[in-house]
């Protein structure tokens, strides 16, 4: 890996901001379609540093993990046809 990449890569993969420029890699961030991180569960099988999150839903109270990149524009699988949450395990 180039040097200096490394850091770039964590930096977008790990810190994923809003537009509003707050971090939603912090719990109880939300992002624009009312999905709140709930905590970090681990790292990603085949990125580690696409990390996996439970989020839950603000509207319907549905619990569910995404990818660390994927936070600012979830939506819930359950109340708003959003993609379906990723295994915790």
């Amino acid at each position: 890996m180039i040097f200096g990449m490394e850091t770039e890569l964590v930096a977008r993969y790990s810190i994923m901001k809003n537009p509003q420029g707050n971090d939603l890699t912090m719990p109880g961030s939300i992002n624009r379609n009312g999905q709140q991180l709930v905590r970090f569960v681990r790292k990603g099988p085949s990125n580690p540093l696409n990390r996996i999150y439970k989020l839950s839903c603000t509207l319907c109270a549905f619990e569910y993990s995404a990818y660390g990149s994927d936070l600012w524009q979830r939506k819930c699988p359950s109340c708003q046809n959003g993609r379906e949450g990723l295994p915790e395990e």
